[in-house]
């Protein structure tokens, strides 16, 4: 089969390799591409044992505990890589160098290493801010591709006015909860951002955009989820608003057209990740230049 430039053949599914945190890929990722045509080919963890069991339960053809098992497979056109600490960035490097399609869930798209009160956006090296530009490296920003998110878009798109957002997220991490955070803010608000701004206090963190049109949004993070929801998104124009909930319940008040949904279970937008990432849909990549470019103040 062959692949250019991060385009996928249509004669046949591609085949995929799997690497990574084993809980992140057997509650989420696996499950996730499991629904696609994609070829499940390998899993590859750093525990003999998980490797095994996963490879069992997802019906993998091989397991392992070498991530250059998949790099020499001259057949295996993408790797999925999940959030596994610092090994992170140097198996998306590897992946890309052996010519592999990457989608990374843990790529750190945020500088938590800059003083109090600051936050920036990192200064990739050569290898993977030009796999970014080609396509050939794609995040795992899965909140975009939700139903009731691209709803919530598209009733936003009706009007040119100032825009206040803010999504609350309730257990999990901080770089979790901040990556995804300003990129969902950012797609529902597309427009350059203009200063971003990261403040804590005992465990609870907020980030701070401001857009170039005056436009604001917040990301607030509280690390126990203290029952209820676990992620809501409120977003303010004018008069008007829309609240979505976990993923399930979208209300909108005084937009024209169907303002309310509940969908039966949530559906955070992971399986359409996955599918556009399996037909390399050029719209999965987020627009890099413009997160590279944001410089707090």
């Amino acid at each position: 089969m062959r692949h250019d430039d991060g385009n996928f053949a249509r004669s046949a599914p591609p085949k995929i390799g799997f690497a990574g945190d084993p809980r992140a890929l057997e509650t989420a990722l696996i499950p996730a591409f499991a629904r696609t045509p994609a070829v499940l080919r390998y899993v590859a963890c750093a525990n003999v044992r998980t490797a095994i069991r996963l490879g069992r339960r997802f019906r993998f053809p091989e397991a392992t505990t070498r991530f250059d098992r998949l790099l020499d497979d001259p057949e295996l056109t993408a790797i999925v890589i999940a959030r596994d600490g610092d090994e992170t960035t140097n198996h998306v490097r590897a992946a890309l160098s052996a010519g592999k399609r990457v989608l990374s869930d843990a790529v750190s798209w945020l500088d938590f290493e800059s003083p109090p009160g600051e936050l920036s956006c990192p200064r990739f090296d050569a290898t993977i801010a030009a796999a970014l530009e080609r396509g050939r490296l794609a995040a795992g920003f899965h909140r975009r591709h939700a139903p009731l998110i691209v709803r919530a878009r598209e009733l936003l798109a009706e009007s040119n006015e100032r825009r206040t957002m803010e999504l609350v997220v309730r257990g999990g991490t901080e770089a979790n909860a901040a990556s995804h955070g300003v990129d969902l803010l950012a797609y529902l608000c597309p427009r350059p951002i203009a200063a971003i701004e990261r403040r804590a206090k005992m465990g609870h963190v907020a980030v701070t955009l401001r857009f170039v049109d005056g436009s604001r949004g917040s990301v607030r993070f509280e690390p126990v989820s203290a029952g209820g929801f676990r992620e809501r998104l409120t977003v303010v124009v004018g008069d008007r608003s829309i609240a979505v909930t976990d993923f399930r319940r979208l209300r909108g008040v005084g937009f024209d057209g169907a303002c309310r949904k509940t969908l039966w279970r949530a559906d955070d937008g992971r399986v359409e990740m996955a599918r556009r990432f399996v037909e390399s849909s050029a719209d999965l990549t987020i627009p890099s230049r413009r997160l590279r470019a944001v410089r707090s103040r």
